[in-house]
């Protein structure tokens, strides 16, 4: 967790410094303009996550770090998700046939 920045691994904390180079609003000309579009795109991106922060419990710093891996392993695995909860449910729990 970076401070004002937020999660970052190992890899995305690399690739930092290329995308602050990359991003369109380095090219603004006037510095206004560009700081007002830098404070407008946090703001909304705060206002998208105050759902969400309903759905945390415990340790705030843990929660959002391992939400924060699982996306992430979500997104570089193309949306398949691997069950390591064990086998399956019904096998190991055939006494209880509800």
């Amino acid at each position: 967790m970076l401070p004002f920045l937020g999660p970052y691994t190992v890899t995305s904390a690399a690739g930092f410094p290329v995308d602050w180079v990359s991003h369109p609003v380095r090219y603004v000309d006037s510095q206004t303009v560009a700081w007002s579009l830098v404070a407008v795109n946090q703001i909304q991106g705060r206002a998208q996550l105050l759902e969400s922060e309903k759905l945390a419990t415990g340790d705030m710093y843990i929660f959002i770090r391992d939400a924060y891996l699982q996306r992430r392993d979500f997104l570089v695995n193309d949306g398949a998700v691997v069950d390591d909860f064990g086998g399956d449910f019904g096998e190991e729990n055939e006494a209880f046939d509800f």
